[in-house]
This record gives C-alpha cells, sequence and structure tokens, in this order.
C-alpha cells in the first residue's frame, strides 16, 4: 500500500484561487505544510493511498481496483499550490533523484463525478499516449474527511527541459492535438494556452475536465508549399481552430507522419493605404476570422494604383486588394464574403438557408439604404478636403437628410433583434464600419445615435475589438 501524509487545516477547499493548472507561475498558499507519500513520474497506477488529516488516519482506495504493480514508498514535501483544486508535490528519497507529481482533489459529488469522468479519459482512451502527448495517470482514489466525500487523481507533473522555437512549438503542439483527436478525445477548450505545457521534448495537453468523445482519426497535420489554407478533409472545428491560430494546415490524404509542418509562410497580403476608409472594413473581417495578413503600402501620391502590373489585378486602379497565394480579389465586400467562406468558424454569414436569406436581405439593406446616402455623405466630408476640393455643404445636408430618414426602417428592425439579420452578428451589420463613423466625426453629425435601436446597434458595433484594433490606422497582423 502507498501512503501519504497530510497536515492541513478542515476547511482546506477555501481560500484564494490561485493560476490555473499549466502556467508556469504559481503561487505561495496560506496553509501549513503538507507532507505526502506520493508515486514518481513512471506509468504505474497506485492501488492505495492513506491521509493523515490533523493526526487522524483516512484510507483512499482505487475504485474500481485497477491492474498494476505497486511503487515503493517515498517521503513527499507539498511545494505549491496551482488552484483551489490543484497542486504540486515533491517525492525525496536519500538514494533517489528528486521528483514531483500533480494531485488533483475533487471534494463534492459534482466535483467527483467530473474527476472521475477526467480519470477514464486518461485512463482508457488516452492510455496509448500517455507520457509522449499527454501526462502520465497514477489513478484516482475515493475516501472521506470528516465526513466529506474526498477523491485524489494523481498526474506526471510536467517540467519544461529547454526552450523550442515557435516552429517547433507549433509542429509539437499540433502532433498532440491530432494523437488526442486520433485517440477519439476532443479537449473542447484548447482556446486557453496554459492547457499547453513543455515536458522534456515534447508539449503536452493537460486538464480534460471538459473532454468528451470524438472521431476523428486519421488527423495528421502537413502543409504543402502553396497551400492555401485548411481542408475540409479533417472536418474537425477544434484541429480547424488551432490550424489558423497556429498557422499550420492540414491535408489529405494523411501521411503516416508529418513531412512539412510549418508555420504559414505567405500570409495573405492586403495592397491599401493604411488609412484608406474603406480597408479597414477588411482589416476589421480578417480580425473577426483571425487572418494573419501582412499590409503592402500604395503610394497614390507616386500613382502606384495606376500602375501596369496594378492594373492587372485591380482594373479600375482603385484600393483595396488582396493577394492570397496568387489568388486577387478586390471590393471590399467580395474580399470579406471570401474571407467569411474561407473561414467559416467565424460565423459571420449564416449556413442555416433561412437566416442565410435574412443575412442576404440585410447586406442588401446595407447597400441601398446606408451606402447609397453614407458614401455621398463620406466624399463630401472626407474624400474632397482631401484632395484640396471644398466640401458642398448642400450636397453634405441632403445625403445626411436621406440617410437619416432610411434610419427609421432600421430602427424599427433593430428594436426586435439586436443585430440586422437577427441575433448573430454578420458581415451584414460591420458592412457599415468605417462609413458611419465618418458621417459622425467629419461630418459632424448625431444621425447615427438620433434613433434608441440605432444608437444601441452602432455602439456595439464601436466597441468590437476587431474595429478597436486599426483605430490608428491598419497594420500587418500575423498573430492575434
Amino acid at each position: 500500500m502507498l501512503a501519504f501524509g497530510v497536515s492541513i487545516p478542515k476547511r482546506w477547499w477555501q481560500g484564494p484561487v490561485y493560476k490555473r493548472w499549466g502556467e508556469r507561475t504559481l503561487a505561495s498558499t496560506p496553509y501549513p505544510p503538507i507532507l505526502l507519500f506520493t508515486a514518481p513520474s513512471i506509468p504505474c497506477i497506485l492501488m492505495s493511498l492513506t491521509l493523515l488529516w490533523d493526526g487522524d488516519t483516512h484510507h483512499l482506495e482505487s475504485r474500481p481496483k485497477v491492474p498494476g504493480h505497486g511503487v515503493g514508498h517515498r517521503d513527499a514535501r507539498w511545494e505549491s499550490r496551482i488552484n483551489k483544486n490543484v497542486h504540486i508535490v515533491s517525492t525525496e528519497l536519500p538514494s533517489e533523484a528528486h521528483d514531483t507529481a500533480i494531485l488533483k482533489m475533487a471534494r463534492d459529488k459534482g466535483e467527483i463525478a467530473a474527476l472521475e469522468l477526467e480519470a477514464e479519459i486518461y485512463a482508457t482512451k488516452l492510455a496509448g499516449i500517455q507520457g509522449k502527448f499527454v501526462p502520465y495517470f497514477y489513478g484516482i482514489y475515493h475516501g472521506t474527511i470528516h465526513g466529506y466525500p474526498v477523491a485524489c487523481m494523481l498526474l506526471e507533473h510536467c517540467v519544461a527541459d529547454g526552450k523550442l522555437s515557435m516552429l517547433e512549438t507549433n509542429r509539437r503542439l499540433m502532433l498532440a492535438a491530432c494523437a488526442i483527436h486520433n485517440a477519439g478525445v476532443r479537449h473542447c477548450d484548447l482556446e486557453n494556452t496554459h492547457h499547453f505545457v513543455l515536458s522534456g521534448p515534447n508539449i503536452k495537453i493537460v486538464d480534460f475536465s471538459c473532454a468528451v468523445p470524438h472521431k476523428c482519426y486519421g488527423a495528421t497535420p502537413c502543409l504543402h508549399p502553396g497551400m492555401g489554407g485548411p481542408t475540409n478533409s479533417v472536418s474537425c472545428e477544434e484541429l480547424e481552430m488551432l490550424e489558423r491560430t497556429y498557422g499550420i494546415f492540414s491535408s489529405a490524404p494523411f501521411p503516416t507522419e508529418s513531412k512539412i509542418l510549418l508555420p504559414r509562410a505567405n500570409p495573405l497580403k492586403l495592397l491599401t493605404r493604411r488609412q484608406a476608409t474603406c480597408t479597414r472594413r477588411v482589416a476589421t473581417v480578417l480580425y473577426e476570422a483571425k487572418v494573419p495578413f501582412e499590409l503592402i503600402q500604395i503610394d497614390r501620391s507616386k500613382g502606384e494604383h495606376k500602375t501596369a502590373s496594378y492594373l492587372e489585378k485591380q482594373p479600375f486602379g482603385k484600393i483595396p486588394y488582396i493577394d492570397d497565394d496568387g489568388f486577387f480579389l478586390y471590393e471590399t465586400r467580395a474580399i470579406c464574403r471570401y474571407i467569411a467562406a474561407k473561414y467559416p468558424e467565424c460565423k459571420l454569414i449564416p449556413t442555416d438557408p433561412k437566416k442565410n436569406a435574412l443575412f442576404e436581405q440585410a447586406a442588401s439593406v446595407e447597400l441601398c439604404n446606408f451606402d447609397a446616402y453614407a458614401a455621398r455623405a463620406v466624399y463630401e466630408a472626407r474624400g474632397k478636403p482631401r484632395r484640396g476640393m471644398k466640401t458642398d455643404q448642400a450636397a453634405l445636408d441632403a445625403s445626411l437628410a436621406d440617410l437619416d430618414t432610411a434610419l427609421n426602417g432600421y430602427d424599427a428592425i433593430l428594436a426586435k433583434q439586436k443585430y440586422l439579420a437577427g441575433d448573430e452578428l454578420t458581415l451584414a451589420d460591420l458592412f457599415h464600419l468605417p462609413n458611419a463613423p465618418v458621417i459622425e466625426r467629419e461630418g459632424k453629425s448625431d444621425v447615427m445615435t438620433r434613433k434608441p435601436h440605432v444608437a444601441r446597434w452602432y455602439r456595439d458595433l464601436l466597441s468590437r475589438p476587431s474595429w478597436l484594433a486599426y483605430e490608428n490606422g491598419v497594420k500587418t497582423t500575423l498573430e492575434y
């Protein structure tokens, strides 16, 4: 039997919440030292544990009994607390090297049930990849302490061994994620990067408290030079999210091993001016979809938008246009639709037929009942002065009056729903940016805030991080 002793207050679950499991900076604890006997970091299943609680002895048993072999008794010392339920313990013997382990606790029926499910995932589906892509699992133990049900799960403590380049970190992270999916598990919380820990030569993924069974077999990340983006061969939202976040893409047929796994070498290129009004519409959608892009400045004062090479890509000599790995596209609304279609996880174009029809309706409303007047107002308020021309105040006032009338229809729509196409944000809403702020600021008009429901909707759009990110002009954005 393996034992560990504990000397802590009876209400051990209370107190400050510390940094979560997997973060490298750990907080100290207000509690007295805890003495533990625990397992070394090797793949063994322990059969039982004994806790010494305020001088009392409490036995915790592995339930159900699992086959395995015992591990020698060790004196262990409590080192630090990661959060209210997760601790690091160290083991030391005169004849053996220092070792550490993770102790994850649960204290009531709900927490214990969740911990049991997590332990089952480690012990079954993830058994074949323990120690390489996920921590070793040593067992889960049940008992009571002063009438409270308690469960403890022991895991390998993952410790970094040196540093990895960004390229190698991305490579190993994706290999770990694909290994977990091949094992039949979806993590469900990989947006939180503290679930990635460096352990020896590998990246390991931790905390499967939200995980669910999942079929995504055959997933092996691979990027071939010139590939423009993720294919539909994986059809897995979680892997596609990681691919976009870390610039890595999957392709079929899947090789037995990853041959080429690189951060994206050719980000989408946006050719324009930093301060161009319509350019910010594209940049906002790129931000919403988390698409890396490189800004290439076009100097209109030098006529760069009228050169033969430019006109070959944009025959009207206007800005912007995009170069997505050799695919050229102009007109900002078309560019935004392309981005939303290529990266559907951003959910800016609904896929349900009825919701999509409402989106198309809202997009037409923007073009016919907003931009038709807003574009004229922006030209008078901003375009003419920048070209050394005088604003026609009568034309500006007429455009604003027409827009004010059109916004009555907007207010009626927005009185019934949050956004123009329903209760979810779509491209139709974002298309109104950036002309509306120009009207407010340089047209010196309050037309966007006169009507209560339009004002609420407009402030919502202005507060989005995707809009605020380029408040001082569009810039190259390779990471989000």
